[in-house]
């Protein structure tokens, strides 16, 4: 009876966690036509969501949490460009997390430094 669920545990506990690439975004926030934007370094920011039975949906909020994580860790910056979303989805018995991550490059936008013609 033990080993039964000692086996019962350990195939719950093992997760099958999947990584889904979502696709690739060119710019996170507006970049105004008079701009300079400049790059500054490559970041990764993520937000996670924990819920009982089912995984969790992606929602605004988890997106936001995500960029305002990324863009924290560049100093000034304004916005993400070539930006690789994915979500991570990992189920642990009856619990489910779901982590959404995105990578790109951080960039500071200067507004009206660029003469139109």
């Amino acid at each position: 009876m033990n080993r039964l669920i000692l086996l019962l545990l350990f195939v719950g506990l093992s997760s099958c966690t999947k990584t889904l690439y979502m696709g690739r975004a060119p710019q996170t926030h507006f970049s105004f036509p008079n701009a300079n934007v400049t790059p500054l370094n490559k970041v990764r920011g993520e937000a996670s969501k924990v819920k009982l039975m089912f995984p969790p949906m992606v929602n605004s909020t988890l997106i936001n949490q995500a960029y305002a994580d990324a863009l924290s860790k560049a100093q000034d910056a304004d916005g993400l460009i070539n930006v690789d979303i994915y979500q991570k989805q990992t189920p642990l018995l009856i619990i489910h997390i779901t982590k959404y991550i995105v990578e790109g490059t951080a960039v500071k936008q200067e507004v009206g430094k660029q003469k139109l013609n």
